[in-house]
């Protein structure tokens, strides 16, 4: 019904709403993907409505119930961070400003957790190059942390196995002697890499089933509208337009909204 409404009134008062409220009823359904889709369909349509704030908070929302699915759900813990950092600097003095600054600590603390776990898996697969790799990640990202703390003392460890490697530990000390110190500090984008090999090593996932990439139905609202040829649309829609609260599911604990 909502997609019908914005197909038959585009511009309308009503359809900004509506193309908010997908993207809840996506969330609902565990579509998270498809939820993010949809919001973003809110801040490409309507970027000055009353919703387009709420859209970008349920865009890092969204992947942060995404990334809490699996253990190894790097990428989703990094796309919600981008998001909530986008709606602090598109929306300073909003109200949910605090709140999305706290996600953002607790999703930290989250990517700090999957580089230590990472590393412990490299270790028992007598990897210890990819373990010193990870281990130097786990300093980089939160050098106050307890994971850190042990992480300072395991690369102390594996430092002169690694030095004995073919390459030593790199020209950045991180251990990874195949790229440049930028691209080793880049964090997330290594997780699921072999450094040895540069070949798919996973560790285990345990969401290996998790959300597609990219499964957005395609339907009458999944495109980009035609240019609006009047003012930017405000949205008059009645009732609340902040976002309601998701339901976690019955076996996790989501992080608060």
């Amino acid at each position: 019904m909502y997609q019908r409404i914005i197909k038959n009134a585009p511009y309308g008062d009503f359809a900004p709403q509506c193309q908010f409220n997908i993207g809840l009823a996506k969330e609902k359904q565990r579509k998270y993907t498809d939820a993010v889709d949809a919001y973003q369909l809110v801040l490409d349509n309507y970027p000055t409505s009353s919703v387009a704030a709420n859209a970008q908070y349920q865009i890092g929302y969204a992947w942060m119930r995404s990334s809490i699915s699996g253990d190894y759900d790097m990428g989703a813990t990094k796309k919600a961070v981008d998001a909530f950092q986008d709606y602090l600097v598109r929306y300073p003095s909003s109200d949910k400003a605090v709140q999305a600054q706290e996600n953002i600590h607790k999703l930290g603390q989250k990517q700090t957790q999957g580089s230590f776990d990472i590393a412990k898996f490299y270790e028992t697969q007598h990897n210890p190059r990819a373990a010193f790799i990870y281990y130097n990640e786990v300093v980089r990202e939160d050098p106050n942390s307890a994971q850190s703390q042990i992480a300072k003392k395991r690369i102390q460890d594996l430092r002169p196995v690694v030095e004995a490697l073919p390459g030593g530990i790199g020209p950045d000390g991180s251990g990874n002697p195949a790229v440049t110190p930028q691209k080793v500090v880049s964090g997330p984008p290594l997780a699921g890499r072999n450094p040895d090999n540069n070949t798919d090593s996973v560790p285990p996932d345990p969401n290996a089933n998790g959300p597609a990439t990219n499964s957005a139905p395609q339907d009458a609202a999944s495109g980009v509208l035609p240019a609006d040829p009047n003012a930017p649309v405000t949205s008059s829609s009645p009732g609340a337009t902040a976002a309601q609260p998701v339901a976690a599911p019955p076996d996790k604990t989501p992080l608060p909204q």
